[in-house]
C-alpha cells in the first residue's frame, strides 16, 4: 500500500539521518537503503524538504500526544520524563541538528515553538498544583518558578543530544530523571521530598 510505502521511507530516513546526521544524508543514500531507486522514493517525496517536514509533523503529533498528563503525584511526572526521552531518542537527528534544520527549513521554527509553549505552560501548570498540595514550596519570588520551567523545557530536549554530540554517548533515561528531580529537589517541602524518597525507594 502507499501509505505502508511512504512509512517505510520516513522510518529509514529517520535511521539514517539519526546514525550519520541529517546533512550527510541524501535522496540517493535513503532510496539506496530501502533497495529502490530515487525516482521510486521521489513519486512519495520529491525533495529531501518534504521528507523532513513529514517527520517533523510525525514528531509533533506524538510529542503532542504526551503534553497534557494527569497532574498529580510525583510518579506522572517522572513516568512523563521516561516517555518524553524515549521520543527523543526516536527523533534524535531533530535535536542534535536544531539549528542546522531550524535555519535550513525555517517553517520549522513556528511549529518548534508551538511545542516548546505547551510544555513550558504545562510544567508550569505542575508546579502550580504542586503548590497547592504542598509538595513545593511558595514561589519566593514572583516569576522563580516560571524560569525554572523554561530552564526545564530546555533542558529535557538538549540533555541527550549534547551529550551524544560531545561525549559521543547516550544518558540512559535514569540519569535524565535524575538531573530533571535535581533541579526541583531544593524546592521540595517536607512532605513533597518524603514523597520523592517513597518515589525513588530511598531509606527514609
Amino acid at each position: 500500500m502507499k501509505s505502508d510505502r511512504k512509512q517505510q521511507i520516513l522510518n529509514t530516513a529517520i535511521e539514517l539521518f539519526n546514525q550519520k546526521g541529517f546533512s550527510s544524508i541524501s535522496i540517493r543514500d535513503i532510496s539506496n537503503e530501502l533497495n529502490i531507486s530515487p525516482g521510486s522514493l521521489t513519486y512519495y517525496f520529491k525533495k529531501k524538504k518534504d521528507i523532513v517536514l513529514e517527520i517533523n509533523n510525525q514528531m509533533m503529533s506524538e510529542f503532542l500526544m504526551h503534553v497534557n498528563f494527569d497532574i498529580s503525584d510525583f510518579r506522572e511526572l517522572d513516568n512523563k520524563i521516561e516517555v518524553w526521552c524515549n521520543l527523543q531518542r526516536k527523533y534524535m537527528f531533530v535535536f542534535c541538528d536544531f539549528i542546522v534544520l531550524t535555519q535550513t527549513y525555517p517553517e520549522l521554527q513556528k511549529l518548534n515553538r508551538l511545542l516548546f509553549d505547551k510544555y513550558k505552560k504545562q510544567l508550569n501548570l505542575l508546579l502550580d498544583y504542586y503548590i497547592s498540595k504542598e509538595l513545593v514550596k511558595p514561589e519566593p519570588i514572583k516569576g522563580i518558578y516560571e524560569n525554572l520551567a523554561e530552564i526545564l523545557n530546555i533542558l529535557l530536549p538538549l540533555t541527550i543530544s549534547i551529550n551524544r554530540i560531545i561525549y559521543r554517548e547516550d544518558y540512559n533515561t535514569s540519569k535524565i530523571k535524575d538531573l530533571v528531580w535535581g533541579l526541583l529537589i531544593p524546592i521540595f517541602t517536607e512532605k513533597g521530598l518524603e514523597e520523592y524518597k517513597a518515589l525513588k525507594n530511598y531509606k527514609l
